[in-house]
């Protein structure tokens, strides 16, 4: 169990998580979230793939929270039942070539997750949604 409750992370990085780099990742069928970037600084996803995630309205694909210097590239999402994409208090993100098929809630989603900090310099590229 974590702080929000009974659900799990395909994979979370942490604050002093650096030159961090992800390749060919694949969340099927689960009950959270794929990945979370919480105050990692230098990073790289590319090849990321999320299937059937779910936790009652507010599952995510991907989320950005006070991150810094990251890419992700090539991403597909399908039928994640939240906000597939949250980017939160980050600075100097590009994400591109992202396909989102069947969004539950929001496609994509910025803000600052009560942190006061915003977003700043947040590149997005060929993003398409149905």
């Amino acid at each position: 169990m974590n702080a929000f409750g009974f659900f799990g992370y395909g994979l979370e990085a942490y604050n002093g998580t650096a030159r961090m780099s992800i390749r060919n990742f694949y969340v099927n069928n689960m009950y959270g979230f794929g990945i979370h970037f919480f105050g990692c600084v230098d990073f790289a996803a590319d090849n990321l793939k999320f299937l059937n995630l779910t936790q009652g309205g507010s599952a995510i694909a991907i989320t950005w929270t006070q991150a810094e210097r990251g890419r992700v590239s090539n991403v597909y999402c399908e039928s994640v039942d939240g906000d597939n994409i949250e980017i939160n208090a980050s600075i100097d993100q590009t994400i591109e070539n992202v396909k989102i098929v069947s969004a539950g809630d929001i496609p994509l989603i910025m803000g600052d997750n009560n942190t006061g900090q915003f977003n700043e310099r947040v590149n997005i590229r060929n993003l398409s949604t149905t």
